[in-house]
């Protein structure tokens, strides 16, 4: 798989067992174009002295509506606008606040302070601050993407 290591592509594995085997092709898709796009920028940002002020996040929670994590659909916790029209319809009647809360917190403080608590692309390589349920550091986020991109990474 394009010079991709066996963590990266276990954790793509795991990732199409989640959202189901008819996405496969859809998160190859997701994962060359957009993902990839990311650890590019990073790499990019890093090696032209800006890997301090760079930092990446994984919007990773799956719609219990759709069974998905897709574009866009961090806006609503960002911005913590749970109550926002169409919100139910696409993330059910009790989407989690909590997620909204860290989510719409850590935004806040890049917002005001353009800074937030997490490694930056310079410190972390491939890792993100993955927003899910529980919302962690995930030290091989980009890892796949960034093996697609450069298969030295």
């Amino acid at each position: 798989a394009g010079g991709a290591n066996d963590v990266a592509i276990d954790r793509f594995r795991a990732e199409v067992n989640t959202v189901g085997v008819q996405y496969a092709h859809s998160q190859v898709l997701v994962s060359s174009y957009f993902r990839a796009a990311v650890t590019r920028v990073a790499a990019a940002r890093t090696a032209g002295g800006a890997g301090s002020r760079t930092w990446l996040y994984d919007f990773a929670f799956h719609s219990p509506v759709t069974g998905v994590a897709g574009h866009c659909m961090e806006l609503p916790f960002a911005w913590d606008l749970l109550e926002a029209e169409g919100v139910e319809a696409q993330f059910g009647s009790t989407p989690p606040r909590a997620l909204a809360e860290q989510m719409h917190s850590d935004w806040v403080a890049f917002i005001e302070g353009g800074a937030v608590c997490w490694l930056t692309a310079e410190e972390g390589g491939t890792g993100a601050r993955r927003y899910n349920e529980v919302t962690s550091w995930d030290a091989n986020a980009y890892l796949l993407e960034s093996q697609l991109t450069n298969p030295r990474s």
